[in-house]
C-alpha cells in the first residue's frame, strides 16, 4: 500500500515538561510541596503532588493505580524521566515523525488534578499554562496547546484561568474525567461553560489523571479488568453534559473526550437516543434535540488505532473523530506509515477529515 502523503495533524500529543518547572515557577510558600520528581520510587522516578499518592512515572495510566493499591507488578529497570522538551526539539520531532502540527497536552501537569487542594491546583496550573503558552510561540502554525484548569478551585478561579488561557493564546482547556466535588451536570458549571463558549475555547476532558478516581480492582485479572473498564469513564462526562442540558444551553461550545478512543461512542449515543425517544415527554431538563444531534454538533473524541470507532463513523460522524499521535513507546512507525496501515482503506475525503481536516477546523491550524 502506498504511504499516505497528505497533511497530518495530531489532535492530542503529549509534551514533556522540564522536571523542575513547578519548583522554579511556584510562589515561595508552595516550594516545599511544588510538583516534583523524586528518584527514589520502587520503579525509579516518581511524581510527587501535594496530597496525592506518589505516582511512578514508569507506569502508564491504570498500571499506576494498581501500584497505588499495592498490586504486585514487575518493575524491571528503574525509569528516569530525563529533560523537558524544547520547542526546537518538538518541531524537529514533528518532521521526523511525519507530522504537520500538534495539539499539545501535558505529561506531568495533568496529575495536578490528583491534589485535593484547590489553591495549590490553581497555582500549579498557572505555572504550566504560562510555560506552554511561551513554548508554542516558537511556531503557532504547527503548535497549539491546551490550558490546565484547577478543577478543585472555586468557580471564580476557574473562570479567571479560562479567560487568561484565551488571552495568552491557548486553544482550549483541560478538566479531569471525574470531579469528585462537583459533578459536571451541576448548574454551577454554567458560568464556566458560558465563558468558554464566548471565548471559543475547546473544553477537553482528560482520561487517566482525574482526582477521585474509582478504586482499582483486586484479585485475579486485576490489571486486565482495570485496563478494559477504565476507558469508559469519559462516557459519564458525555452523559452528564447531554442529559444535564449543558449542550442545549451552550450550543456553540465544543467538548472533547480525550484518551478513551472512539469505539464505544456509537453504542452509547444510540442508547441515549433510544431513551430520549421513549421518555422525552417527562425527563428534565427536556432536551430540544436528540442526544445524537447534540453529539454531532458539539463533541469530538480522539483516537490512534480504533477499528470499531472508524467502522461506526456513519453513526458517530466522521467529523467528530480526530486522529491523535500515540506516544513513541507505543509505536515505532513513522505516523504516515501507521495512518496508511490503519486508515488507508477509507475513502480519501474521509481519511483526510480524520487525520487533518477536523483538527484544523477545530483548533485553527492554517491550511497545509
Amino acid at each position: 500500500m502506498e504511504e499516505y502523503q497528505g497533511p497530518l495533524l495530531s489532535a492530542q500529543s503529549t509534551v514533556q515538561e522540564p522536571p523542575a518547572l513547578w519548583q522554579q515557577g511556584m510562589a515561595s510558600h508552595w516550594q516545599a510541596d511544588a510538583p516534583r520528581i523524586d528518584p527514589g520510587g520502587d520503579y525509579g522516578d516518581q511524581l510527587l503532588i501535594k496530597g496525592a499518592t506518589p505516582r511512578p512515572l514508569k507506569l502508564n495510566g491504570a498500571f499506576a493505580e494498581l501500584s497505588r493499591i499495592g498490586t504486585a507488578l514487575h518493575p524491571g529497570e528503574p525509569f528516569r524521566y530525563g529533560d523537558g522538551h524544547s520547542p526546537q526539539f518538538r518541531l524537529q520531532q514533528q518532521i521526523d515523525q511525519g507530522l504537520d502540527g500538534e495539539v499539545l497536552y501535558p505529561t506531568l501537569g495533568a496529575f495536578i488534578f490528583t491534589s485535593p487542594d484547590g489553591d495549590y491546583q490553581q497555582a500549579a496550573c498557572a505555572v504550566y499554562n504560562d510555560w506552554i503558552a511561551d513554548f508554542i510561540r516558537q511556531d503557532t502554525s504547527r503548535l497549539k496547546a491546551m490550558a490546565l484548569l484547577p478543577a478543585r478551585a472555586d468557580m471564580d478561579a476557574l473562570v479567571a484561568e479560562a479567560k487568561r488561557a484565551a488571552e495568552i493564546g491557548l486553544s482550549g482547556v483541560i478538566l479531569p474525567a471525574r470531579n469528585a466535588v462537583n459533578a459536571y451536570n451541576a448548574p454551577e458549571w454554567d458560568e464556566l461553560w458560558g465563558v468558554l463558549q464566548e471565548s471559543g475555547l475547546v473544553c477537553s476532558f482528560h482520561l487517566g489523571a482525574e482526582e477521585g478516581a474509582a478504586l482499582a480492582p483486586v484479585g485475579p485479572g486485576a490489571a486486565g479488568i482495570l485496563l478494559s473498564t477504565g476507558k469508559y469513564e469519559l462516557n459519564e462526562v458525555l452523559q452528564m453534559l447531554v442529559w444535564g442540558g449543558a449542550v442545549m444551553r451552550f450550543p456553540e461550545l465544543q467538548w472533547g473526550l480525550v484518551g478513551s478512543g472512539t469505539g464505544w461512542v456509537a453504542t452509547q449515543i444510540n442508547l441515549m437516543n433510544h431513551w430520549w425517544n421513549d421518555h422525552k415527554g417527562w425527563m428534565q431538563p427536556r432536551l430540544e434535540q436528540s442526544p445524537v444531534d447534540y453529539w454531532l454538533r458539539q463533541f469530538h473524541a480522539t483516537f490512534n488505532e480504533d477499528g470499531p470507532g472508524v467502522a461506526t463513523r456513519e453513526i458517530t460522524g466522521t467529523a467528530n473523530q480526530l486522529w491523535a499521535a500515540a506516544p513513541k513507546s507505543v509505536t515505532s512507525e513513522n505516523y504516515r506509515a501507521q495512518v496508511s496501515r490503519t486508515l488507508g482503506h477509507l475513502p480519501r475525503d474521509e481519511l483526510v477529515q480524520l487525520v487533518h481536516g477536523n483538527t484544523r477546523r477545530l483548533f485553527g491550524f492554517a491550511p497545509v
